[in-house]
């Protein structure tokens, strides 16, 4: 294998595949990048056995082959190049020459026999502009459980319809619900890990560029244009969220989200440290937000805010509301039943995104 190519076209692949590398390294192949030449490209291959990650970049190749090389250390090491052509040649024993003008680096590498075989390709159901998929993420991603234990909440679940696509999250606390119309009549359901939407979110496509998704019983596949990502489906029962959402309600208040937004973040700063408590009171001559701590004092801010319905006082996490009120814009519904039952946010022009929040004791 030997190919020249550009600094920053090789980087900009790099940085595309190497969050799929075993960051732990329990097996040592799982720490490299599969480089192969062919024609007039150079295509780059990392994976964890969970995910995989691949990227292709134009490059002169004077010798097709293929290698494997350490793939954090080789970004690092052409991070501090500057941005000039790089050849780089296979040597014998699974060294890889780089140089680049003066420079001359050699990386240990590994036998391209011990890097995982490519699984089959699943056939593509749908296809989704990158900037709706990307939006259905960043709408819901917040909520996805990080405890380890519950697997099936490690990640969304992706329900498509005819015409719709439906992203929903939840770690039993608060569930996010972001819908959006798109073309096509596939019907599927998928549970999406947590670390291949992250990915996805990295890959930056121009928002009308277009994602093919395709899955079959154990895998998912994401493509577009130079990208690939396969990932392992979660497997197991996603909670019936339709039955935590709130059917009806008696009390309503409506306020823009920038002001509950920035009231909360001043609030928050006197809430208990581990429960993060804040407290709603409505009814009053203005809505108003307080919390306190023995550890920080108190605090106390009233909002311009519309309020229908009897007095109430609520408690919520501040996190779990700041998190939300990061990607919502525009007024704020929120729509209450009592003190013991889930809050109810959909943002007035946002149609289609929902979030429900259980209530804590203050």
């Amino acid at each position: 294998m030997d190919f020249t190519v550009r600094r920053d076209a090789i980087l900009e692949a790099l940085g595309g595949v190497k969050s799929a590398t075993d960051t732990k390294i329990t097996i040592p192949i799982l720490g490299n990048v599969l480089l192969e030449a062919e024609g007039e490209a150079v295509r780059l291959t990392a994976t964890d056995l969970e995910m995989t990650l691949e990227s292709t970049c134009a490059a002169k190749v004077r010798t097709p082959g293929s290698g494997t090389a350490p793939a954090r250390k080789l970004f690092e090491l052409l991070s501090l190049f500057p941005d000039e052509e790089a050849r780089v040649r296979l040597l014998e024993n699974q060294w890889h020459e780089i140089t680049s003008g003066s420079k001359r680096y050699k990386l240990v590498g590994m036998a391209v026999d011990n890097f995982p075989k490519k699984a089959a390709q699943p056939p593509t159901i749908v296809r989704i502009p990158y900037g709706k998929l990307e939006e259905l993420i960043e709408r819901t991603g917040y909520a996805i459980s990080k405890e380890e234990s519950r697997y099936t909440l490690n990640g969304a679940l992706l329900e498509l319809t005819p015409g719709q696509a439906k992203m929903v999250a939840t770690d039993g606390h608060r569930l996010a619900i972001a819908e959006t119309a798109i073309e096509g009549t596939a019907t599927a359901r998928l549970l999406i890990p947590s670390r291949a939407l992250n990915a996805l979110r990295g890959f930056k496509f121009s928002a009308g560029a277009e994602i093919e998704i395709g899955a079959n019983e154990n895998s998912l596949l994401f493509s577009c244009g130079e990208r690939r990502l396969t990932a392992r489906l979660l497997t197991g029962q996603f909670p019936n969220y339709e039955a935590v959402i709130p059917k009806a309600s008696n009390r309503m208040l409506t306020v823009e989200s920038a002001v509950l937004s920035a009231a909360l973040h001043r609030v928050a700063q006197m809430a208990d440290s581990r429960s993060r408590a804040i407290k709603l009171t409505l009814g009053g001559e203005a809505p108003e937000i307080s919390s306190a701590s023995p550890e920080y004092g108190e605090a106390k801010e009233t909002i311009e805010a519309g309020y229908v319905g009897e007095p109430l006082a609520i408690g919520f996490n501040a996190d779990c509301l700041l998190e939300f009120l990061a990607v919502a814009e525009g007024k704020i519904e929120l729509r209450l039943g009592d003190e013991s039952t889930a809050g109810l946010f959909q943002p007035i022009d946002q149609p289609g995104f929902r979030y429900v929040v259980m209530p804590m004791r203050v």
